[in-house]
């Protein structure tokens, strides 16, 4: 099987292009005569390494014009593959959807790959070149990363796709309300509640800190976090929908003050689940211990989604912790 390759050219607008390669049967190609490839033509061929010879002419109506002929040399192992096209988005586009959608063409059957919000996905074009990948992306300004890779292991130049803006906040989905904390929190373990639209999630960030809380059927949301440090802290919280899309935020600004008798708990120790483990079940029970009487708070993250945050108390009568843990997805859980 030989090497997928492009030949392509420019002519006559609204003119066909004759091709012969190496004295096969000719083959024709439109030329694009509106549009950003007005004037340009390209066809993908299958070529065995070696020495290759293409003439081609252009005709329009009754009239040809002189032929032209170009020969090189195939060589996979030192040809790096033609960079893939991206159709979509384009610079500095917006994007009000959780997963961003990029498509294009490349070399049929060329493997394309994005690189895009620290991810990397890949798919193999169709047979007519056309490519479609899909990445998910919290809110923030991005550039994509696009190249083709041969069956050699070659990549082609990188295209890039600068200034990508996710926006996934929708103006028509209300914002939450928050009535905790107040403005003075004097103790190390600051509790979020307040209101918000029945069956969302609300997610509250906080610095490099987020906790998040599901909203009951009466419109009530509660979540802890924990902040150990004094200091005036902004907090902004979204109401979350099942496709990803959020509310504008809601800004709060509080003060934390502790205790002047307050001391900093040992480090948690989990004994089980083990790092990396894989568990079957559809439920997971988190144990180790802890310095007595002291409130644990477990930030779970499974299979990349939101995480719950199941709140116990440490049992008085020895020092250790055990709580249940429900589960969105059977996968790995991520300690």
């Amino acid at each position: 099987m030989g090497s997928v390759s492009a030949i392509e050219g420019t002519a006559l607008s609204g003119s066909t292009v004759r091709l012969i390669i190496d004295e096969d049967r000719p083959v024709t190609v439109s030329v694009p005569s509106s549009g950003a490839d007005a004037g340009h033509w390209a066809r993908t061929v299958e070529l065995e390494p070696g020495r290759h010879t293409a003439r081609a002419a252009a005709f329009l109506d009754t009239q040809e014009s002189k032929e032209t002929v170009s020969s090189f040399t195939l060589d996979p192992l030192r040809n790096p593959p033609t960079a893939p096209v991206v159709a979509a988005p384009s610079s500095g586009a917006i994007i009000r959807t959780p997963t961003v959608s990029f498509s294009g063409t490349a070399t049929p059957g060329l493997e394309v790959t994005v690189e895009f919000a620290g991810s990397s996905a890949s798919i193999k074009a169709d047979p007519n070149g056309a490519w479609n990948i899909g990445i998910p992306a919290h809110d923030g300004q991005y550039t994509a990363s696009v190249f083709t890779r041969s069956p050699q292991g070659m990549n082609s130049d990188i295209v890039s796709v600068e200034n990508i803006t996710v926006d996934t906040a929708q103006p028509g989905i209300p914002s939450p309300v928050v009535t905790l904390p107040g403005s003075l929190v004097e103790s190390s373990l600051v509790t979020f509640a307040g209101t918000a639209l029945s069956g969302a999630r609300v997610v509250i960030n906080v610095a490099d800190k987020t906790t998040s809380a599901a909203v009951d059927s009466e419109g009530n949301w509660r979540t802890t976090m924990m902040i150990l440090e004094e200091a005036t802290y902004t907090a902004s919280a979204f109401t979350y929908l099942a496709d990803g899309t959020h509310s504008p935020a809601t800004n709060i600004t509080f003060t934390v003050q502790l205790p002047d008798d307050a001391t900093v708990p040992s480090v948690p120790t989990i004994l089980s689940p083990e790092e990396q483990e894989a568990l079957e079940s559809a439920t997971a029970v988190i144990s180790g211990s802890a310095d007595p009487e002291v409130s644990i708070i477990l930030d779970i993250q499974i299979a990349g989604d939101e995480a719950y945050r199941p709140f116990d108390r440490v049992d008085r009568r020895r020092s250790g912790c055990r709580a249940a843990c429900k589960m969105v997805f059977h996968g790995r859980l991520v300690l």
